[in-house]
């Protein structure tokens, strides 16, 4: 085989495993077709904050995923006080659970989840939290970034 076809053939080999493990930028995918972002919170006797993005499958037909992270805010006290909340850490204030459905996947996923949440700020009807947060089933996903949640009318 000739040096060429070898170091073409190498460079297209190296391309797709980069391409394979790539994180999704869960929050950046405002250039999919038919992108959606819902940010919401409702309150009770915990805190319930919901992101999240829907949008079609590169190059797959009538095919929407959506990726929802729920953040439980078991004490809202300590979370109006501290400022900066680690996932893995801080469980006594804070939990989060994540999914990506379709419509072939009704089912929850296994995942890992970490990283931190930073207070912006609170309002009774806006929250503002600074996301830092990675989930890793099999793909790995990533939210960075501030958003702004708005108090929702029905409970999530």
């Amino acid at each position: 085989m000739p040096l060429k076809k070898i170091i073409a053939s190498l460079f297209v080999l190296q391309l797709s495993l980069c391409s394979f493990g790539q994180i999704v930028d869960v929050l950046q995918l405002k250039s999919k077709r038919h992108f959606k972002e819902k940010n919401e919170f409702y309150k009770d006797s915990a805190m319930y904050i919901l992101c999240e993005v829907c949008y079609n499958n590169p190059n797959v037909i009538d095919e929407e995923y959506c990726s929802s992270i729920t953040l439980t805010i078991k004490d809202t006290m300590k979370f109006k006080t501290a400022k900066i909340f680690d996932i893995e850490r801080d469980t006594a204030i804070i939990s989060c659970s994540y999914n990506r459905l379709s419509v072939w996947n009704w089912n929850d996923v296994k995942n890992k989840i970490s990283g931190t949440i930073q207070l912006v700020s609170l309002t009774n009807n806006t929250i503002k939290l600074l996301l830092n947060i990675t989930v890793k089933t099999k793909e790995e996903y990533s939210y960075q970034g501030q958003r702004a949640f708005l108090k929702s009318t029905v409970n999530l």
